[in-house]
């Protein structure tokens, strides 16, 4: 009755499949196995498949601990050590992947809802413009004032008193209007989505 060189279990109902270990310092030895030994030794090449790759990983290892034949041992250590090294790189590429499409995905990414976050994006802009032009405004008036008290030889602050009224009054009125065209802007990739997906339900009925 022939065993399997890795696992040790009988082979009963198939002839016995022949592994090929090639050993530098001498001639290529060769161990009879399984066909479930060797599914496992192809599923470490499956690299489109991380999850059946552990699996293998998992059953050989288990094996190898436990297996008295060195030459299946040393063997089934050098490519699961190289199994572990390739895993852990198709996981980052894959993990990389994933944060790419959901960055650029239209339905749940970065860009998902556009039209809204333009609209959101044009309000923030507009408020902090506001509040900005608002102090530098009240900043410059003061600076205006404190010039007009510290001398006594006409009006030198006046200037930018008045470009301090300008600024407070003008800034927020600027900022607003400029932002109407992205905040219509948005409200217009809003609609244009909207009557897209009304029509792609209309046509679907």
């Amino acid at each position: 009755m022939v065993r399997c060189s890795i696992c040790k279990k009988k082979i009963v109902y198939q002839e016995p499949l022949l592994l090929v270990i090639r050993d530098e310092e001498r001639e290529s030895i060769e161990k009879k196995i399984c066909a479930t030994c060797e599914n496992k030794l192809n599923a470490l090449n499956k690299f489109d498949n991380p999850k059946e790759i552990k699996i293998a990983i998992k059953y050989l290892k288990s094996h190898s601990t436990i297996n008295h034949d060195n030459d299946i041992t040393s063997y089934l250590c050098s490519i699961l050590e190289f199994s572990v090294s390739n895993l852990k790189i198709i996981e980052v590429n894959r993990e990389s992947v994933d944060v790419v499409k959901y960055y650029f995905d239209n339905d749940s990414g970065m860009y998902s809802n556009i039209g809204e976050k333009i609209k959101t994006l044009a309000k923030i802009i507009a408020l902090t413009i506001s509040i900005l032009t608002v102090i530098a405004g009240i900043a410059m008036i003061n600076k205006g004032i404190m010039m007009n008290l510290e001398t006594r030889l006409g009006n030198p602050g006046t200037d930018l008193i008045l470009w301090g009224i300008g600024y407070t009054i003008l800034g927020p009125l600027f900022s607003f209007l400029t932002s109407f065209f992205m905040y219509g802007f948005g409200e217009l990739i809003v609609r244009t989505t909207e009557l897209g997906k009304k029509q792609q339900r209309n046509s679907s009925l």
